[in-house]
């Protein structure tokens, strides 16, 4: 996998909020470098304890390829945070 491809912004056109509920998400990768990429996200103060153990939860779902160019592959997703805050990380499966 080509790291140098990968690219995201916050606050930008990468992430966005599209109306009062929707955030619009999008993550760029090196053209056919990745079989899929996948989305981590919920608000960051939402933790379980079990155990003396913290977790974190959060819902993990399918980004969409939405186009590509002659160097990189778009992924897009549209998601509904609860209570209006969201963190977010990335997950990919190489080819």
């Amino acid at each position: 996998m080509n790291k140098h491809a990968l690219f995201h912004q916050a606050k930008s056109e990468y992430s966005y909020a599209y109306d009062d509920k929707k955030l619009h998400i999008l993550f760029r990768t090196m053209k056919d470098d990745v079989q899929s990429v996948k989305l981590s996200y919920g608000d960051p103060f939402d933790w379980t304890y079990k155990n003396r153990k913290a977790r974190w939860e959060s819902q993990l779902v399918e980004m969409t390829k939405r186009y590509s160019t002659h160097l990189f592959d778009y992924y897009f997703i549209e998601v509904e945070p609860k209570d209006y805050r969201c963190k977010y990380a990335f997950f990919n499966r190489s080819r």
